[in-house]
C-alpha cells in the first residue's frame, strides 16, 4: 500500500517565494499532455546529496512565483516484507536419518522459500522441500537445500531455504538429521513473492579497482556507480569462490579522496556446501545513500585474497509528485541547511507510482545551477518612514552650508574693516607737522 506525505508549503502563494539561502535550482518542463494529472520526477542523487534528510528543504515554485505542493513517495525495501506465518501441524522423525515437518499455509499462497525457526545452535543439516494440496500426495520443490549454525572462522547462521515459486497449501520440509541429534522445532514461516513494480532499478558499477592489500591480506574492491544514480540500497557480490565465510565493510564516497569515505555496514556474507546441497548469502542491504563510489574491504579466511568478479547495486527511486497548471514551467530548489519544516497533512492517493515513474522519463529537466537570489526589495511603509528623515537630512546639510557661507562673509568682511583700519592709522603718522 502506498504511503506518502504532502508537503502543504507556508506562505501565501500571492506573495512569491524568497529564494535567499537555497543554494541550487533546476528548471522543470511538462509535457503538455501531461498538464491535466498529476506528474513526478525522479529524487536523483544529485539532488539528494546536498538535501536534508527529511527532505524539509525541497521547494518546487511556478513560473508565477506560487509555491507548489508536493508529495513525497516513501523508500521502501521490496525484501523487507511480512513473513507469512504457517501451522505445523505434524513432525515425524525417523531415527537415524531425518526429521519430517508438516506445514499448512491455510490457503494457496504464492511463497518462494521457508524459514525454519530453531533454537539449537551449531549445526548443519541438508534440507529437502515437498508440496502438496493433500495429504495424498507430494511433488519435489526442492532437494538441496542447507541450514546452519556456526562460530568458526565467523559467526553464520541461515534457518531459510528458497526454493521455486509456488502456491501448494502443505509443505512437506525433511531435516536430514543422519546421526546428529534432531533440531528443536518452534516453527515456520514462509517468504511470500518479491513484489512487482518495485521502487528499486539497477545501477551501474564499474569495477575501478580490486586488489590484496599486502599488509592485512584483505580484498579491496571500489566501484563507480556513476555520475546518473539513485541512492543505493542493495549490494549483492558476485564470486565463483566456494565454501567460505568473508566479514565485509562497506564505504561509500562521493569522491575517491581518502577524507570522503564513510562507513555504511559491516556484514558477513558466506557460500557454504555440503555434499550437493549449499546455502549462500551474498547480499547486502543497506539504508538508500545517495552516494557514487563504493568501496567494499572483504576480510578473514586465506590471506592470498578472495575473488570477487564483480559488484551488481540496485538503488532506491523516490518521487517528487505534483499537480501542474496548464501553460506554467516551474523550478525545483533544494540545498538549505537552514530550511524550516513545513507541515503535513494527507497527500493524494489517485496515482499509481509504478506509472508515474514512467511518466518521470519524459519530464524535461534543465541542468543544476547556482541559485542567485534577486536583491531584496524594501516594503513600502519602510520607504515612507525613510523619506521624512532623507528630508530633515538635506536640510540640515543646506542649514550648515548657508551657516558657513554667512560665518565666512563676517570672516572677510571683519578682515576688510581692520585693513581699512590700518591704512588710516598709517596716513595719520605720516602727515607732517
Amino acid at each position: 500500500m502506498l504511503v506518502s506525505v504532502w508537503v502543504m508549503l507556508c506562505g501565501s502563494a500571492l506573495a512569491g517565494f524568497d529564494s535567499s539561502g537555497w543554494r541550487f535550482v533546476k528548471d522543470i518542463q511538462v509535457p503538455d499532455k501531461y498538464a491535466a494529472r498529476p506528474v513526478a520526477i525522479c529524487l536523483e542523487s544529485e539532488i539528494l546529496e546536498h538535501c536534508l534528510p527529511d527532505l524539509r528543504d525541497l521547494r518546487l515554485v511556478s513560473s508565477d512565483g506560487s509555491l507548489v505542493p508536493l508529495t513525497i513517495t516513501p523508500t521502501v525495501n521490496s525484501r523487507d516484507a511480512e513473513l507469512i506465518p504457517a501451522q505445523v501441524y505434524r513432525v515425524t522423525r525417523k531415527a537415524g536419518k531425518w526429521t519430517d515437518i508438516w506445514v499448512d499455509k491455510s490457503a494457496k499462497v504464492l511463497t518462494r522459500g521457508v524459514r525454519i525457526l530453531t533454537r539449537s545452535n551449531d549445526f548443519i543439516r541438508n534440507v529437502e522441500v515437498r508440496g502438496a494440496d493433500s495429504s495424498q500426495e507430494a511433488y519435489v520443490i526442492r532437494l538441496d537445500g542447507l541450514i546452519l549454525d556456526q562460530s568458526s572462522p565467523l559467526p553464520v547462521r541461515c534457518d531459510r531455504v528458497f526454493h521455486p515459486l509456488n502456491n501448494f497449501q502443505y509443505l512437506q520440509i525433511r531435516i536430514m538429521d543422519g546421526d546428529a541429534p534432531p533440531l528443536k522445532i518452534d516453527g515456520v514461516s514462509c517468504y511470500p513473492p518479491l513484489p512487482e513494480g518495485t521502487s528499486e532499478q539497477p545501477l551501474s558499477s564499474r569495477i575501478i579497482e580490486n586488489r590484496v592489500d599486502k599488509a592485512s591480506g584483505s580484498t579491496i574492491v571500489a566501484a563507480d556507480l556513476g555520475s546518473k544514480r539513485f541512492p543505493v540500497s542493495h549490494i549483492s557480490v558476485e564470486t565463483s569462490a566456494r565454501d567460505f565465510v568473508k566479514g565485509v565493510r562497506v564505504l561509500g564516497g562521493y569522491s575517491l579522496s581518502a577524507e570522503s569515505w564513510l562507513e555504511l555496514t559491516q556484514r558477513t556474507i558466506f557460500r557454504i556446501t555440503r555434499d550437493e546441497a549449499s546455502s549462500d548469502d551474498l547480499e547486502i542491504h543497506l539504508k538508500p545513500t545517495p552516494v557514487r563510489y563504493l568501496k567494499l574491504e572483504f576480510t578473514g579466511g586465506k590471506p592470498t585474497g578472495f575473488a570477487v568478479a564483480g559488484i551488481a547495486a540496485l538503488g532506491t527511486v523516490q518521487l517528487m509528485v505534483f499537480q501542474p497548471t496548464p501553460g506554467s514551467s516551474y523550478q525545483l530548489y533544494y540545498g538549505n541547511p537552514s530550511a524550516k519544516a513545513v507541515s503535513h497533512s494527507s497527500g493524494p492517493n489517485s496515482f499509481n507510482v509504478a506509472d508515474l515513474t514512467g511518466i518521470a522519463r519524459e519530464m524535461v529537466i534543465g541542468p543544476v545551477r547556482r541559485n542567485v537570489p534577486p536583491p531584496a526589495l524594501k516594503p513600502a511603509n519602510q520607504e515612507k518612514e525613510a523619506a521624512p528623515f532623507a528630508m530633515g537630512k538635506a536640510l540640515g546639510v543646506i542649514m550648515l552650508l548657508i551657516g558657513l557661507l554667512l560665518l565666512f562673509s563676517v570672516m572677510l568682511r571683519a578682515r576688510s574693516i581692520r585693513r581699512r583700519g590700518r591704512q588710516r592709522n598709517s596716513r595719520i603718522l605720516n602727515t607732517p607737522r
